[in-house]
């Protein structure tokens, strides 16, 4: 595998007429690489990763439950919609509190980073959807506002929050949590 990526490098790295070369493998056979396609491999394994869950890119938000404040519905909506002045906060009461965000397509995700208002999460469990049911990839335990975590990479069209517990001032008069956003980064 050292001697492939090297000759990958190597040829990637030279201006050769020859556009055909023959690497031998360990089993002692021979293979043909176009040195093109090589380069192409190489530009696709450095796409950039990016907040795939944002309403401007047709990622949708839901819930089981939001607070309504002087009128005001603090949706799910909010957590995608770019702006940190805005907020989804849960009904009190309602444990386990969900955040659901659907893709527009599938994406391979690695990151998330939740940005939290007043009310925080102190354990959740992350969940990606693989086409027939959620599964479970990452558990949330923490004692303080927002979270950033990486991940190895999962390929999904969705991911679930499920907020099992959390911290809320005594003066709010709903005891939930806040989130101002929930980035999930991929490509």
């Amino acid at each position: 595998m050292k001697t492939f990526i090297f000759f990958c490098l190597l040829f990637s790295s030279l201006a050769s007429a020859e556009q055909i070369m023959n690497i031998h493998l360990k089993n002692g056979q021979i293979s043909k690489f176009n040195i093109n396609d090589i380069k192409k491999i190489t530009y696709v394994s450095k796409k950039e990763i990016h907040n795939v869950a944002l309403a401007s890119k047709g990622a949708i938000a839901t819930d089981n439950g939001s607070y309504t404040y002087g009128g005001d519905n603090q949706s799910s909506s909010r957590v995608i919609d770019g702006n940190e002045k805005t907020f989804w906060c849960g009904i009190e009461g309602n444990t386990p509190q969900t955040l659901n965000i659907i893709f527009r397509k599938k994406y391979n995700i690695s990151r998330i980073r939740i940005a939290e208002a007043g009310g925080f999460i102190k354990n959740a469990k992350l969940y990606y959807f693989d086409g027939n049911e959620y599964v479970y990839f990452h558990t949330i335990n923490k004692n303080k506002l927002n979270y950033k975590k990486s991940f190895p990479s999962v390929v999904t069209g969705r991911i679930k929050l499920v907020i099992n517990n959390f911290s809320a001032p005594n003066s709010w008069s709903n005891k939930t949590v806040c989130v101002r956003s929930f980035e999930v980064f991929g490509n």
